[in-house]
């Protein structure tokens, strides 16, 4: 077994190479994206399946490091290559040989530059899943609640955290984070049917459990446990012990990262 990862070189070193994979999941039997000893995560499968075709072990990031349980419609990774075997056009079919039934890859691209989908994405996305309807077929991707929630009310908690904000209180400890900083672009609460919402959200980054944080907090304020300036306020004082409850990971998606490229499998 041969392991590679190449450090990040300068975008001018045309000797530097790149590929780009997007690929969906269905996060319920996985640990997150990073490996975990003795654990079953994405980031190890997909590892397992590139060294299984290719006699390598490649260093695989991510754009968007999902927790325990949840799931993917379209992440992007890459990993540095410098000579790859398998002809770009053929590396879909084969790694998805090797791959088990809950990781699909979608796309890939050889690129001649270095590139990071952790550090080059600017923008992430992800919607989470709420039912009032219990189902034995929905169970894996929606949060059940039996409340009737007031999604105007969860709306107008939303509104009121847009913009550049430090996410302390709606975060899990992470020591290797510098801040808690992120920059919410968009937080909304949509009516997909007479049982089913979701929250559509997106930002610069994503702190640990962020949006299930968010969203059990919410809820709260929903079902009229909380005032709507719960939200708001516990944010502005960064103590998480103000963090209400955290929302099941069944019902998180995510759904798409942002990069500024004009690579196809980036757009």
């Amino acid at each position: 077994m041969r392991f590679t990862f190449l450090g990040r070189r300068s975008r001018g070193d045309t000797k530097v190479k790149t590929l780009i994979i997007k690929f969906q999941f269905d996060g319920t039997d996985f640990v997150g994206w990073q490996m975990q000893p003795g654990q079953r995560s994405l980031q190890g499968e997909l590892t397992k399946a590139f060294e299984l075709k290719t006699g390598i072990e490649y260093k695989i990031i991510a754009a968007g490091r999902t927790d325990t349980g949840v799931h993917g419609i379209s992440q992007i990774a890459t990993i540095k290559i410098d000579d790859f075997r398998i002809p770009e056009e053929k590396i879909v079919p084969a790694i998805n040989t090797v791959l088990p039934n809950d990781i699909q890859l979608l796309d890939a691209q050889i690129i001649d530059e270095d590139y990071n989908a952790r550090f080059d994405a600017i923008s992430r996305e992800y919607n989470y899943y709420i039912t009032s309807d219990y189902s034995v077929f929905k169970r894996r991707y929606f949060a059940h609640y039996k409340e009737k929630l007031d999604i105007n009310l969860m709306n107008e908690a939303a509104l009121s955290i847009i913009g550049n904000h430090d996410f302390t209180t709606y975060s899990k400890v992470n020591n290797d984070l510098n801040h808690y900083g992120c920059k919410l672009e968009i937080c909304q609460w949509l009516q997909i049917n007479e049982t089913d919402i979701k929250l559509h959200i997106k930002s610069n980054r994503f702190v640990y459990s962020m949006v299930r944080s968010l969203v059990g907090t919410m809820v709260d304020i929903g079902s009229g446990k909380l005032e709507i300036d719960y939200l708001k306020n516990s944010l502005l004082k960064k103590d998480r012990s103000l963090c209400s409850t955290i929302a099941p990971a069944n019902g998180l998606f995510f759904e798409k990262a942002y990069f500024n490229s004009e690579y196809r499998i980036l757009k």
